[in-house]
């Protein structure tokens, strides 16, 4: 099965953090190994979400149910979905809950 994330790539990550830094052998093994497992696991997950969707392909909202509910990622709202979401809503303002004034004594 092909790497999830190259070897280098993930050298690259590291450089980025520190320039100096170096990843031993078996370091750089177990996060490849976790990153495998890691795509692994939300694509096998949305795969079958779709599937139970009776979908062929499948959809953003797979993918981030899975990382949030079993990584505790938050995904952030694409500007797709944000745009869609907007459409369908009315642009008036809303009207501003009225206050009560209570009626208390007057200073003297």
């Amino acid at each position: 099965m092909a790497e999830s994330i190259p070897r280098r790539r993930l050298q690259d990550l590291v450089q980025q953090i520190d320039p100096k830094e170096r990843l031993d052998a078996e370091v750089e093994e177990l996060l490849l190994d976790l990153a495998e497992d890691f795509v692994e696991s939300v694509s096998s997950f949305a795969a079958a979400l779709a599937q139970h969707r009776q979908a062929d392909s499948l959809d953003v909202k797979d993918l981030k149910l899975h990382v949030e509910s079993h990584y505790n990622i938050r995904v952030p709202e694409s500007a797709d979905s944000v745009t869609k979401s907007k459409k369908g809503s009315s642009d008036k303002p809303k009207a501003a809950p009225k206050k009560s004034v209570g009626r208390g004594k007057a200073a003297a």
